[in-house]
């Protein structure tokens, strides 16, 4: 995934919390468990690409951490 907004790398976690968590409401991301579908379809083609050494857990915990991240920002603004 390539994010034009701004000259840097972060965790592609970080990238999936903007594109999913921050666009869609609660009840997108749930619905026919859209999420988990679009996470599970990453983690694959990073496996397809050979990707190795980053395990669904891991991906499942860089997710949750920028949920988090998220909400902290918001605290701040």
């Amino acid at each position: 995934m390539l994010d034009w907004q701004s000259a840097s790398f972060d965790i592609g976690g970080h990238d999936l919390v903007n594109l999913m968590a921050t666009f869609w409401t609660s009840e997108q991301r749930h619905a026919e468990q859209r999420e988990d579908r679009m996470l599970r379809r990453y983690y694959d083609v990073l496996q397809a690409n050979g990707v190795s050494g980053y395990s669904w857990e891991d991906l499942i915990t860089d997710y949750r951490t920028h949920l988090i991240y998220w909400l902290l920002i918001t605290i701040q603004d």
